[in-house]
This record gives C-alpha cells, structure tokens and sequence, in this order.
C-alpha cells in the first residue's frame, strides 16, 4: 500500500515548504484494488499534484501479490494530473523479484536521470 501512502503524502504537503519538490514518482508493483474505485481515490489523494510529475508505473505478469489488473488502474489515476505517465509490464518477475532485478535498476535510472523535460 506504499503507493497510497505517497500520494496521501503528496496531496496533504504540497503546499508545505518543508518538503521536498518531487518531480519524479515511481510505483513498483503498485495498484489499486477492486474495493479501491479510482474515482474515489483521485478525489481525495491527487486533487493536487505536482504539476511538473512524472510518473513510472512498473509492475509484472509474475507477481502473485499485486495483480496485474490492479497495477493498471493506476492510469486514470494521472490522467490529466500528471505531465507525464509511463508504464511498464515485464514478464515473469514475483512480487519481491521487481525489487531484486538488474532491469528494473536500469529502468529506474533511465527514468530518474536521464529523460528531461520535453523528451
């Protein structure tokens, strides 16, 4: 439910000057649930994002944990909200494995240091 928790975060400090700008948020093998309706949660936790965020949403065919399905929802989430959206399914990869992976590394890179704005 980390990812929940980050945009509860997000959406009560965005006014805060204490906290940190966030450009950049990734979710790994997150989702919303069945009982979670995404309308509901993007009434209360992504009225005000960032306006500049980027999102990654990576998630795989092989988590037992997070289905699939619930990993997707995340999109109408950003819809419109965040500067840009990219999600990313790999194959085969459990729950923990998202975290263990050399490709995900690489992924994560990519997306935190090397796409600017515009690209």
């Amino acid at each position: 439910m980390g990812n929940l928790t980050t945009l509860a975060y997000l959406n009560d400090n965005l006014s805060s000057a204490a906290r940190p700008e966030v450009a950049h948020l990734v979710f790994l093998a997150g989702g919303l649930f069945e009982e979670m309706t995404t309308d509901v949660v993007a009434g209360h936790l992504t009225k005000r994002l960032p306006a500049n965020l980027a999102v990654l949403n990576v998630y795989s065919t092989g988590d037992q944990r997070v289905p699939n399905s619930a990993s997707k929802r995340l999109r109408p989430l950003f819809k419109g909200r965040a500067a840009r959206y990219q999600e990313v399914k790999l194959v085969g990869l459990s729950h923990s494995q998202l975290h263990e992976s050399r490709r995900v590394d690489r992924l994560l890179l990519r997306f935190l240091f090397e796409q600017k704005e515009g690209k």
